[in-house]
């Protein structure tokens, strides 16, 4: 089972939504699940993590947009607030996740590869690791 450290802690058995940083999703179907997180809405869709900026995925806004949205509101969307629910003890906030920086991460160096899912996960060392020899 992967894992993001090597503690046995929630974050070895959990992943965090790519919105709101919550660690509702489970790792045999995280990334790309189209499962909804119920903290802030957002569906879980490969597509727009690989590209945040992408409005025309699972999601009619970008990721982007989604977590200033989560940060003003609480939902990724305002549509989507009479969905949301308060986190649990069970859905922390991850350790590990963070926001995008668009000073920072930048979506269009390297590669991801399909393999391993942490190349696709800007708040990971993995993120988009170009290939060097």
């Amino acid at each position: 089972m992967p894992r993001f450290d090597g503690s046995n802690s929630i974050e070895t058995y959990r992943y965090p939504c790519v919105c709101c940083g919550h660690l509702t999703f489970s790792v045999d179907s995280w990334p790309g699940s189209f499962h909804i997180c119920p903290i802030c809405f957002w569906e879980d869709d490969l597509t727009q993590l690989e590209d945040p900026f992408d409005n025309s995925g699972a999601n009619p806004i970008s990721l982007l947009t989604a977590q200033l949205n989560y940060q003003a509101f609480g939902a990724c969307d305002k549509s989507c607030l009479p969905h949301v629910q308060q986190p649990t003890e069970e859905q922390p906030l991850s350790s590990f996740w963070r926001l995008i920086d668009q000073e920072v991460d930048d979506f269009l160096a390297g590669e991801v590869d399909p393999t391993d899912w942490r190349t696709y996960c800007w708040w990971l060392p993995q993120f988009r690791k170009q290939n060097r020899e």
